[in-house]
């Protein structure tokens, strides 16, 4: 019985590591969910579609390559890593609200009020594609 339990400790432990290596994967899918959105968000401006999905490739781009960054360090200082992590956190909202205000040419007010809206609505996305992919990677693994 005690090797049935172990087993069972492994798999899950298997399944944890099998989901957090296909994250990736579902932020990219999730990236022209995005962009519809931001075309919702920006329905007067005269962007059109690919350019909301190219936005949205370069502030995920700037991202991965900031988290990469936190990595890399983490792996030569812990302590490193938390101040890294602590700046990413300063440095991507502001990046993203620089980008918002200097792409569409709105006010500080309505791009403010697009930011928030937006954030929100990408971590309620988040979550939705995050729980179906654990469901699907828990019914395929």
């Amino acid at each position: 019985q005690r090797q049935m339990c172990y087993k069972r400790q492994k798999q899950g432990s298997n399944f944890f590591i099998f989901l957090m290596q296909k994250v990736g994967i579902c932020i990219l899918i999730m990236i022209p969910f995005l962009a519809l959105f931001l075309k919702l968000v920006y329905v007067r401006s005269e962007f059109y579609y690919s350019e909301h999905l190219s936005f949205s490739l370069h502030t995920h781009s700037f991202l991965y390559l900031l988290i990469s960054l936190l990595m890399g360090l983490s792996l030569m200082n812990q302590e490193l890593s938390k101040f890294i992590l602590r700046i990413t956190s300063i440095i991507f909202p502001l990046y993203l609200f620089l980008a918002l205000k200097m792409v569409y040419k709105q006010n500080i007010f309505k791009t403010a009020l697009k930011f928030i809206i937006i954030n929100w609505a990408y971590l309620i996305l988040a979550g939705i594609f995050i729980a179906l992919f654990a469901f699907l990677s828990f019914l395929l693994f």
